[in-house]
């Protein structure tokens, strides 16, 4: 309608113009928001953060949040993004600074990496990382180098040399190997300090029964050590002299027999009882040296003759022949594979055996109770088929490093030197397959996988070779 006041005639241009006027002013409004969006991608782009927030802060907040066009992103969503990657970049070059001042360079490489993806134009960044890459390039040398010779060094039995030489690699630079072999030489150096002052103690106090033993372990990890050798030598002749005595006490023991002499047959029979079980025998011994008479003391040592007879003589004693030597011998046998738990060739030769018998009954329950274990680690890990707890997998033979490791009972495996016998690590089983058995190295924390032909780590999400070494077969 038109507008018959008079007084508003003025106004009737403008209204009619009015609609299209705003109309025009928003759209002129919404292109400069465009240009300004446009304008601070630009300067994303050349990684100047900072330009880019100012020329979108000029947009009034009331139109922020209007989308623009075609295009998905509000002004409010690319100043949240762009004041996010100049925190970042603030905070990344703070770090760094920080590292540099305090010259901790291990892990700066990946944070000037990560400030370079932010801003790749910076020149002193640029030349930082380089100079760490030369570092890290000379320290991975350095490693390499001395990983070398402590290898050879720890094979030629010098295990301070070995530390030494390991030492000297960047904390940076270790990996499963460098870290392996520090273990080792170090728990060398600790058994070899602990077998040596095991051993100046038996010297010192006398005590030459079992020292031959220990000084074989200890020569296993020292063999160059000359005073050691010599002792062993003399350990040797010192076995060697007691089984001639025991003969020549025990030919003579026989002839005073034959003669009837009780006193002088029981005085030698004393003196075989002295050398090799004193302690068993002197007990009994006690109690028949209070008989009145020769013939009744002699009856009264009957029980010791026998087992005197049974533990180191030998039956040559009971029919007077010259066999003391052979029975010496004999029990020297039953002795040595009592120490190597073969219960079964003790029982070739003392089939009433009793500890060989112990150790028969016992084997026979532990494979019961291994094979009812293995079942159940089978069912609970559901690795094999129904019924099928045919996997033989209970020992792996670590042929870098002369060990075994073998499992014990349940899911617990555990690590052993083939040369001293000594546990060094213990494992609990995660899971197998036909390709590996994984296993958790307990003390470290390590989670290793055993291989038909080698052995590998994870570290750092990575599997890294370790050794090589085979199962044996079972």
């Amino acid at each position: 309608a038109e507008v018959q006041d008079l007084r508003l005639q003025h106004l009737v241009v403008w209204a009619k113009h009015f609609l299209d006027d705003v109309d025009i002013a928003n759209r002129q409004y919404l292109d400069q928001i465009a240009q300004r969006l446009v304008e601070s991608r630009q300067h994303e782009k050349a990684f100047d953060y900072s330009a880019g927030i100012r020329t979108l802060s000029q947009i009034p907040e009331s139109m922020r949040d209007v989308v623009i066009g075609g295009d998905e992103e509000t002004v409010t969503q690319a100043l949240t993004r762009l004041s996010q990657k100049q925190q970042e970049i603030r905070s990344t070059e703070r770090k760094i600074k920080i590292s540099l001042k305090t010259r901790s360079f291990d892990k700066l490489l990946p944070e000037v990496e990560k400030f370079l993806k932010l801003d790749p134009t910076r020149v002193d960044m640029l030349r930082l990382r380089e100079q760490l890459i030369t570092r890290s390039l000379k320290l991975e040398e350095v490693r390499d180098e001395c990983y070398g010779a402590a290898e050879k060094a720890f094979a030629i039995q010098d295990y301070s040399g070995c530390l030494e030489l390991l030492n000297k690699i960047d904390p940076s630079m270790d990996d499963a190997d460098t870290l392996l072999l520090k273990i080792n030489a170090s728990d060398a150096i600790e058994k070899v300090q602990r077998m040596d002052r095991q051993i100046s103690l038996a010297v010192e106090a006398k005590q030459f029964d079992g020292l031959l033993m220990l000084v074989d372990q200890y020569l296993a990890l020292r063999s160059n050590d000359e005073q050691r050798k010599q002792l062993r030598q003399l350990l040797l002749q010192r076995n060697s002299d007691q089984k001639l005595k025991v003969v020549e006490n025990g030919n003579k023991f026989v002839g005073f027999l034959q003669r009837v002499d009780f006193a002088n047959s029981i005085e030698y029979l004393k003196r075989v009882a002295k050398t090799f079980c004193a302690a068993r025998i002197s007990i009994l011994w006690k109690s028949a040296d209070g008989q009145a008479t020769g013939s009744q003391k002699f009856y009264a040592i009957a029980k010791i003759v026998g087992i005197i007879l049974l533990m180191c003589i030998g039956l040559a004693f009971v029919i007077g022949l010259n066999g003391v030597a052979y029975r010496t011998e004999k029990q020297a046998s039953i002795e040595e594979a009592l120490r190597r738990k073969d219960y079964e060739a003790v029982l070739d030769i003392d089939p009433r055996n009793e500890q060989a018998l112990a150790m028969r009954n016992n084997q026979v329950s532990m494979t019961k109770r291994e094979e009812t274990e293995e079942k159940r680690i089978f069912a609970k890990n559901d690795l094999v088929n129904k019924g099928d707890h045919n996997d033989r997998r209970r020992i792996w033979s670590n042929q870098s490093y002369n060990s075994r490791i073998e499992w014990v009972v349940n899911d617990s495996w555990r690590e052993v030197e083939n040369l001293t016998g000594v546990t060094r690590w213990h494992f609990r089983e995660l899971s197998r397959t036909d390709e590996y058995l994984e296993l958790q190295l307990i003390e470290r924390s390590q989670t290793i996988r055993f291989y038909p032909d080698k052995a590998e780590v994870l570290n750092n999400g990575k599997w890294e070779w370790i050794s090589n070494g085979k199962w044996e077969s079972q």
